[in-house]
């Protein structure tokens, strides 16, 4: 089923929000989990898969996330249907003030919920 594009980008500029919220140091990553549906599927290099929201909340937004300083801005983000693209960045601080950058990208798929599977990050 495919959902009406303004819900699409409700959605994603909600997340975006929180993301943005949580980089600047309000909030945590974990709440990000209402976002996602229960059988949410996250991929990536360094987490590798893991299925569900439970295992992604423990494993990847918990407390692996707490404490870093690190901040994920977001450049900017692509619709094509019920299909979502979003461009970020790590930034992680470096010694005398130097910050490293990485790039990267969530794709996502907008679920009958109105919540997000994420189905690979890279």
């Amino acid at each position: 089923m495919s959902h009406a594009r303004e819900e699409v980008e409700a959605a994603v500029t909600r997340l975006i929000e929180l993301r943005d919220r949580i980089s600047d140091g309000d909030g945590r990553w974990v709440d990000l989990a209402p976002l996602f549906t229960d059988d949410v599927v996250y991929v990536d290099p360094a987490w590798g898969r893991i299925e569900g929201i439970d295992a992604v909340r423990a494993e990847v937004l918990g407390e692996a996330m707490d404490g870093l300083d690190w901040r994920f801005p977001t450049d900017h983000y692509l619709i094509d249907g019920d299909t979502v693209l979003i461009k970020w960045r790590q930034v992680i601080p470096g010694a005398g003030g130097t910050d490293f950058e990485q790039s990267g990208y969530s794709h996502s798929s907008m679920r009958v919920t109105a919540g997000f599977a994420t189905t690979r990050i890279s």
